[in-house]
């Protein structure tokens, strides 16, 4: 077997990698590796069609097999648990993962259902509408049973017929009826806020975005308002920041950093903003990439390509002056302590995110 170019550099940077987890996966050649965070091969190389998902500790993957394509479940050592009757998997959530069937051609395309970690397809796959498991429930939809299952399968919230659910964080859900107003309720099925607003949110940190009249601001759980309703878009919380947005060119958003108390941190320059990990914000301005802080400061600089902080350690590509890049995970100072090369995509394992690739996942 041809060993991939893999060249590593271990500096000691605190405790935060004082063992040994898994950190990403990546394709070169046909193969794909899996490396964890001292930069060393904790699984043999395998061959797959695509690594779509890793959560739970078990690998989503599809495999090329007599011409056709299969989906499988893998466990965190890369051998295969089993593979679901059904046209399309998604990730593990709550010990069930979503199950699909096609159905081309029929009003409803699609199909849902739900398999545990035994590969028991605990719920069946009928339902026309479902949202992934969250806080133990799960929404489900047919034209006999409307509301939230838990993961056996039992109905705990029945709700009425036009009424449709999305998913719990911290307690809440949103809820949308007929006329697509949008409310909020308890885990019990109770109405803790009416049909006022105009788009779901997830609530993060007490607080979540609200809309009215097309433009969005931020309220908390006692329903007071913490950022006036007249930006486009905002953002879910994350260590006591979010990001709010206004127009920019060609239907572009421009973000400014907001703080835990709805004010404004920065100006409207980011074109992209990713949610704060471990005291850091990924950035995109009209130039590159950059790792912000708290108040809105460059702390890392100038990368071509960025992730999210996990471990101490977050995904980079930065271009050399030769005009060359050098790709693999940077610390907090901003130095590569792990670099790759020879590879075609790049999966973040801890955050379940595919943070390089060459070509269009099918």
């Amino acid at each position: 077997m041809k060993l991939l170019l893999l060249t590593i550099f271990l500096m000691v940077f605190g405790n935060s990698l004082s063992s040994s987890e898994p950190l990403c996966a990546y394709r070169s050649e046909g193969l794909w590796y899996f490396i964890d965070t001292q930069g060393k091969s904790y699984i043999e190389p395998i061959e797959l069609y695509s690594l779509s998902g890793y959560s739970e500790e078990i690998f989503r993957v599809r495999k090329l097999e007599d011409g056709k394509v299969v989906w499988a479940f893998l466990d965190k050592n890369a051998k295969e648990m089993f593979r679901p009757d059904c046209d399309e998997l998604m990730d593990f959530r709550w010990g069930m993962a979503m199950t699909i069937d096609q159905y081309p051609g029929e009003e409803f395309d699609r199909r849902y259902g739900f398999v545990n970690t035994k590969g028991e397809q605990v719920v069946p796959i009928k339902y026309l509408d479902v949202t992934s498991f969250s806080e133990g429930l799960a929404f489900i939809t047919d034209y006999k049973e409307h509301g939230y299952i838990d993961t056996s399968g039992s109905m705990v919230i029945e709700l009425p017929e036009k009424i449709v659910g999305y998913n719990f964080q911290e307690g809440w859900a949103p809820v949308s009826n007929a006329e697509y107003r949008v409310g909020y309720i308890d885990t019990s099925g109770q109405m803790v806020i009416p049909f006022i607003y105009d788009e779901p949110g997830l609530f993060s940190e007490g607080k979540v975005k609200v809309t009215k009249n097309g433009k969005t601001g931020l309220m908390d759980k006692k329903q007071n308002i913490i950022l006036e309703t007249k930006y486009f878009e905002v953002s879910e919380f994350s260590e006591g920041r979010a990001f709010a947005a206004i127009p920019g060119a060609e239907l572009s958003f421009r973000w400014a950093l907001l703080d835990e108390n709805g004010n404004i941190l920065t100006e409207h320059k980011f074109s992209v903003a990713k949610k704060f990990s471990e005291g850091l914000s990924c950035v995109r301005d009209d130039v590159s990439w950059h790792f912000i802080d708290k108040s809105g400061n460059k702390v890392i600089e100038n990368l071509v390509s960025a992730g999210s902080f996990s471990g101490g350690l977050a995904w980079a590509i930065r271009r050399n002056e030769d005009g060359g890049a050098t790709a693999g995970f940077i610390n907090k100072k901003g130095d590569f302590v792990i670099e790759l090369d020879n590879f075609t995509e790049v999966f973040d394992l801890r955050t379940n995110k595919r943070v390089y690739t060459t070509y269009v996942d099918k």
